[in-house]
């Protein structure tokens, strides 16, 4: 059925993408072992048919947040598949590894930076193929296109600081319960000094924009449905998905950390966007 958006997606879609994800990783990480590349160790107590259900929900997850954006993308195939495909890395394997190198104990880093490389360049392939893009033609109002930069460097500032503030304050609700996981020396968490946190931070909300620039950029349908693409696309990308496999954390420590990464996700979609594709932008 077509509307005057065109043609939605289609669950069978969502599954096809799930289904590139979910093997590419498998097999992605059946080359590296064979390779002798050190994968992470993780206190995991699920068992064998546990861990296959949560990462089959996790890639179904997965690509249920990169479908949207694929619609909402207008531009040749090759971009297309480069915009998805970078946006998938660097906020799954990227950014996810960086915290796991900063917030736990976890080793491995550079070994899942590789593993992770190749299913989301196939899960953006699969998206750029089978999703098409809107028929809907309303090109985002973007600062940063036929203007100088005079005119709106401060924007980017703007939103290259906006995550530290944003996930500094959500961070205020999940800090106590971390904090006492972390005096009690489980789950392989730590908690780092402030300075290396807030160099994270700021490393982290560079690759983010640095990914979501070129999205905005071509993207064609109305602001707010990029703000929800966007904003569930980072909650699921950079924290729902392993939260769902982290069974070795408490369900309580999961849920308030999936609500923080939410609230975070969502407002530092909303600040970005409004910042960078404003309603109305004079020249």
């Amino acid at each position: 059925m077509v509307t005057e958006d065109g043609p939605k997606p289609r669950s069978g879609d969502i599954r096809i993408i799930a289904i590139a994800f979910f093997f590419g990783t498998f097999i992605s990480i059946v080359v590296m072992s064979t390779l002798g590349l050190r994968l992470p160790l993780t206190p995991n107590d699920a068992s064998r048919d546990e861990s296959l259900i949560l990462a089959l929900i996790a890639s179904l997850i997965f690509a249920a947040a990169l479908t949207p954006l694929a619609r909402g993308i207008r531009a040749s195939g090759v971009k297309r598949l480069l915009t998805l495909a970078a946006f998938a890395y660097v906020s799954f394997a990227v950014v996810n590894q960086i915290e796991a190198a900063v917030y736990s104990t976890i080793s491995g880093t550079p070994t899942m930076l590789v593993v992770f490389a190749p299913p989301c360049l196939l899960a953006a392939g699969v998206a750029t193929w089978l999703v098409r893009p809107s028929n809907t033609i309303d090109v985002q109002n973007s600062v940063l296109r036929g203007r100088s930069i005079r005119k709106w460097w401060w924007r980017l500032l703007l939103a290259l600081l906006v995550l530290p503030i944003i996930e500094a304050s959500s961070g205020l609700i999940v800090r106590p319960l971390l904090e006492s996981v972390v005096e009690e020396q489980a789950f392989g968490l730590v908690v780092p000094d402030a300075i290396v946190v807030i160099r994270t931070l700021l490393l982290k909300s560079g690759l983010l924009l640095a990914v979501t620039v070129p999205i905005v950029l071509t993207w064609t349908k109305r602001q707010r449905s990029l703000i929800v693409a966007l904003g569930f696309a980072i909650f699921v990308l950079t924290g729902l998905v392993g939260l769902i496999q982290a069974t070795w954390w408490p369900i309580t420590m999961r849920i308030a950390l999936s609500f923080q990464v939410l609230l975070a996700s969502m407002a530092y979609s909303w600040a970005v966007v409004t910042l960078l594709a404003p309603r109305s932008f004079e020249p």
